[in-house]
């Protein structure tokens, strides 16, 4: 074999097994994204981080680091519905770029707020996992709520 035939095999063996997770499972990568939405909903913690990687982290767009790890963003998570059980999201847009995911959504914290906070996550992927997750959300957001992280 030549090398560049070589090469190609090598390559193309490489990019076959890095999509491998996503493929054996029959999700995409919007799919994850997109079941975070799904958890939120229905308020379950487990469901939010089936597609993190273990040693996951979450961070503010402006680089703040706020969670390391999936049990600590599962801890956030159970915490979170627990202090806004009538929490509900609404998937605007998502869009996949090379190995990132942006997500676009609308958060209610509670029945009565009438104005959704608009919220944009960047989700990076390694394989089928996300393994970072950046936030970009209102300030005020959680406002009313000390140490609310998303």
């Amino acid at each position: 074999m030549n090398h560049a035939a070589y090469l190609a095999v090598l390559v193309l063996g490489c990019s076959l097994a890095l999509h491998a997770g996503a493929a054996e499972s029959g999700r995409s990568r919007l799919d994850a994204a997109s079941n975070i939405v799904a958890a939120v909903n229905a308020k379950d913690a487990v469901l939010y981080t089936r597609d993190l990687a273990e040693d996951v982290v979450v961070a503010m767009y402006d680089g703040d680091i706020r969670l390391r790890g999936r049990a600590a963003v599962r801890a956030n998570r159970e915490e979170h519905f627990r202090r806004h059980p009538a929490v509900r999201n609404e998937l605007v847009h998502l869009v996949e770029i090379d190995d990132r995911v942006v997500m676009h959504d609308r958060v209610w914290l509670t029945p009565e707020q009438e104005q959704a906070a608009d919220i944009v996550e960047v989700f990076t992927f390694s394989g089928a996992e996300i393994v970072r997750i950046d936030v970009l959300q209102p300030g005020s957001l959680f406002a009313s709520t000390a140490n609310e992280n998303q």
